[in-house]
C-alpha cells in the first residue's frame, strides 16, 4: 500500500469559518492541495485571503 503524506494529498475542507480556515492553513503548510467549500458568502469571501495571509513568510 502506498503511504500518503500531506505533500501529495488532496483535501477538501467543508466549512470556511474559523476552524475550517485554520485546518486549511495547516494542511497547506504541509504541502497538501486544499479545496474549500463554504455556503455562506461572507465566510467564503474571507477564506482564501485568510489562508494566503497565513502562508506568507
Amino acid at each position: 500500500m502506498d503511504s500518503i503524506s500531506p505533500a501529495n494529498a488532496r483535501t477538501v475542507i467543508v466549512g470556511g469559518g474559523t476552524m475550517g480556515a485554520g485546518v486549511a492553513v495547516v494542511l497547506a503548510r504541509g504541502g497538501a492541495r486544499v479545496t474549500g467549500i463554504e455556503l455562506r458568502a461572507a465566510h467564503r469571501e474571507r477564506l482564501l485571503p485568510h489562508v494566503r495571509a497565513a502562508l506568507r513568510p
